[in-house]
């Protein structure tokens, strides 16, 4: 089953190791808004970082969803320009970029960091 814009409906229980619960926010003042569907992907290597990122272009009409990356690291970390750090031709700040920069919707959540 899908909607207006393509995107499956019911999205799977799991995204990428995460899992999509269905709860009601509570704004800083108390009031309760609707109810959002939260995605949580756990991880942000190159798959966590990338399901995010194809969520956000698939859901990027969808205000009652929300997509929460947890990771441990708030960078994304290119594995396969390291050789170039070790070998002296490349700095080791520009094989690595924020996460932030990457995912515009994407809520980081730094306090559930996993091991």
């Amino acid at each position: 089953m899908t909607d207006d814009n393509g995107v499956t409906a019911n999205l799977p229980a799991l995204v990428s190791g995460g899992v999509a619960t269905r709860g009601s926010s509570t704004s800083r003042s108390g009031s309760r808004l609707a109810a959002k569907t939260r995605i949580v992907i756990l991880g942000g290597g190159f798959g966590g970082a990338c399901t995010a990122h194809r969520l956000e272009k698939l859901l990027k009409r969808r205000m009652d969803i929300e997509i929460v990356l947890v990771s441990r690291d708030n960078f994304l970390l290119m594995a396969p320009l390291l050789f170039e750090v070790f070998s002296g031709t490349l700095d080791p700040r520009d094989c690595s970029f924020p996460i932030r920069a990457f995912l515009r919707t994407t809520r980081p959540d730094p306090s559930r960091r996993h091991p």
